[in-house]
């Protein structure tokens, strides 16, 4: 996996268990919980994959272009990198 996809997992994964997480907790406050949890730890990894680059200076970008030409950009440098970890 890419430098690049990690960051677009860091953001897809707690936005997609924003959506989810209500629906689990549907079925059982405990499972949700525990889905809850494994969210947040698989940001934090994605986000710990990322501080080396952070460290060395180095700026990680995913892009990606839509139609009428919008573009849309996440960026990862040190200081977002330190804030999600």
């Amino acid at each position: 996996m890419g430098r690049a996809a990690i960051v677009l997992v860091c953001v897809l994964v707690p936005l997609g268990g924003a959506f989810i997480l209500p629906l689990v907790g549907r079925i059982s406050a405990l499972l949700r919980n525990i889905c809850a949890l494994c969210l947040v730890c698989v940001s934090l990894v994605c986000s710990l994959l990322l501080v080396p680059d952070a460290l060395a200076g180095q700026v990680v970008t995913w892009t990606t272009s839509g139609a009428l030409g919008i573009s849309f950009t996440l960026t990862a440098d040190a200081l977002a990198v330190f804030m999600a970890a």
